[in-house]
């Protein structure tokens, strides 16, 4: 999730699971903390509020939440919403760094 509130380019990671959140590092993977082959990728736009971070170094990807283009999203719902996107990814060699138990089966 990028950007809480007025903290714009702040970033945090959430837990799908207990829902914790803790400040990460931008441009950085969650998976492997490598910061040299990030890209992003969408269903939508470029301006897309929900996309998938990409590494190319581990070969994983992670949502991003950016709630300061639409302060209402929320990671758990959102993530769950956001579904076409995991069909997206699905059908690359790539592989999901994290688990929702609510998209179980996708």
């Amino acid at each position: 999730m990028i950007g809480v509130g007025d903290l714009d380019g702040v970033r945090y990671a959430d837990c799908a699971c207990c829902q914790t959140q803790w400040n990460e590092v931008r441009l950085t993977c969650l998976c492997c903390g490598q910061t040299g082959q990030i890209s992003y990728r969408s269903v939508e736009t470029d301006q897309a509020t929900v996309r998938a971070e990409v590494c190319g170094d581990c070969d994983s990807w992670v949502k991003v939440l950016y709630q300061n283009k639409n302060p209402s999203l929320e990671p758990i719902a959102d993530d769950v919403a956001s579904l076409g996107l995991d069909l997206l990814m699905k059908d690359t060699p790539l592989r999901r760094g994290g688990f929702n138990p609510f998209l179980a089966g996708y």
